[in-house]
C-alpha cells in the first residue's frame, strides 16, 4: 500500500513488513486489545491464514475503542460452515470479538493463525 512494494501472498507480505509479532497463542480479545494498543495506523497489516488486512486506526463503537481495517473479503462465515454471509467487495471493516447484526459469525480475530506485520 502506499508506494510499498508487498509480495503477492498474504503470508509472505505479512514476512515482508519487517518486524512481525505473531500474536496466535492469545485469544480473539487480546489480539483486538494488542492491535488497538500497538498498532500503528496505516503501517500494520493483519494477517490471517489467506487473508491480509490493512490496519487504518481506531474508532469508537458503542463507547468501546476498537481497531478499524481496510480490506478485500469475500465474507465472514458463521461457527457451522454451511452458509456465509457475503461481503465481496473493498470495505473498512471493524475488527471484532463478534458482529452483533449476527452473532455466529467467526470473527476474524478469532483465525487460527494471527500476526501483525510492521512495515518500518
Amino acid at each position: 500500500p502506499f508506494g510499498i512494494f508487498l509480495p503477492r501472498h498474504s503470508s509472505a507480505q505479512v514476512e515482508a513488513a519487517g518486524r512481525v509479532v505473531d500474536l496466535s497463542h492469545k485469544n480473539p480479545q487480546m489480539r483486538i486489545d494488542y492491535l488497538t494498543r500497538y498498532g500503528k495506523a496505516f503501517t500494520t497489516l493483519v494477517y490471517i491464514p489467506g487473508h491480509i488486512m490493512l490496519y487504518i486506526g481506531n474508532t469508537t463503537m458503542n463507547g468501546q475503542v476498537v481497531p478499524m481495517t481496510y480490506q478485500n473479503i469475500w465474507g465472514l462465515r458463521p461457527n457451522h460452515a454451511n452458509s456465509r454471509s457475503i461481503i465481496g467487495e473493498a470495505v473498512f471493516l471493524p475488527l471484532l470479538r463478534f458482529y452483533p447484526e449476527n452473532p455466529e459469525l467467526i470473527s476474524l480475530a478469532g483465525k487460527v493463525l494471527f500476526k501483525l506485520g510492521y512495515i518500518e
